[in-house]
């Protein structure tokens, strides 16, 4: 194992559909798998989004959010992923907007019930 693997961390989102979830982050989100376990029928998958990774699993009883986490990504164009997102049903509870600071940021919700932030630098 290198050592960048073993300095880091990353998120882990349980769902009792864990083909829906998945949808959510690869559909929406532009996520790519690059782990199956098991491979066939998985019931955890990890993905890339950019540079960031996130793990999803199959649990039979999850809790739901809200939560105390919000999760940020940056992308190449958040009005793009908003309509991907409308278009499969998700839920946006803020419109994509322009900040002060210089980015556009819209906030959905996953089919967890976890806020998830994206944003573009203007």
């Amino acid at each position: 194992m290198t050592e960048p693997r073993r300095r880091s961390g990353f998120p882990i989102v349980v769902s009792a559909d864990l083909p829906q979830l998945l949808g959510f982050y690869r559909d929406v989100m532009g996520g790519e798998v690059v782990y199956r376990f098991p491979e066939d029928a998985p019931t955890y998958l990890s993905l890339h989004i950019g540079a960031a990774e996130i793990g999803l699993g199959l649990h039979p009883d999850p809790t739901r959010g809200p939560s105390q986490v919000s999760l940020w990504f940056y992308v190449d164009d958040v009005d793009a992923l908003v309509a991907r997102a409308l278009a499969i049903g998700a839920v946006v509870t803020t419109a994509a907007e322009d900040q002060p600071w210089g980015e556009r940021i819209a906030r959905l919700v996953d089919p967890t019930g976890i806020e998830v932030i994206v944003a573009q630098i203007l």
